[in-house]
């Protein structure tokens, strides 16, 4: 995971990146072409909230992975739009794309690690090793069934200053765009 203070620079660059990329994709490009990226922008909005919802309400993640998966996949036809409109923009855009497919990254290979891990590293050593960010609760092993019950830790993914300064940042992007 980034240091802390590194969310309160990403996020809010995207923020404002995104607002006049869609300002300036509006005044540029037609309007077939404003009107599919703003459906792009809409549908990985809705997918990147159901990252959240899902990674820190039921800490499916599982399905937090595939949602940003999606995010992911559907910024890269805004970043195709992005370039064609103007070749700055399209510049701008690309640290938004890397912050969002890295993280899909992680999230992916952290829910693998934890379908994967605790359970195969038990049957092949006796000694379960839960994934960072997790504690055992109970375990219990009959015959060559195993169950294990992961206690989560809560996330700190920023201190509530950055969290302010983030969420601002929100407030005058939309406002912008």
């Amino acid at each position: 995971q980034p240091p802390d203070f590194i969310f309160g620079i990403i996020w809010p660059y995207n923020f404002v990146v995104l607002g006049i990329a869609a300002v300036t994709i509006a005044q540029r490009a037609t309007t077939a072409t404003t009107l599919t990226y703003l459906t792009f922008f809409a549908l990985s909005v809705t997918f990147a909230l159901t990252w959240a919802y899902q990674f820190y309400r039921p800490h499916n993640l599982t399905f937090a992975s595939m949602a940003l998966i999606g995010t992911a996949v559907l910024t890269i036809p805004m970043l195709i739009i992005a370039f064609r409109t103007s070749l700055g923009i399209g510049f701008a855009l690309l640290p938004y794309q890397l912050w969002v497919a890295t993280a899909a990254q992680l999230v992916t290979a952290t829910a693998n690690s934890i379908k994967s891990g605790p359970a195969q590293k038990l049957r092949r050593a006796t000694k379960v090793v839960p994934p960072a960010g997790f504690e055992p609760a109970t375990s219990s092993v009959e015959g060559s069934a195993l169950s294990i019950e992961l206690r989560r830790h809560p996330l700190k993914v920023c201190d509530r200053k950055t969290l302010k300064i983030i969420l601002l940042n929100l407030f005058f992007g939309m406002i912008v765009a």
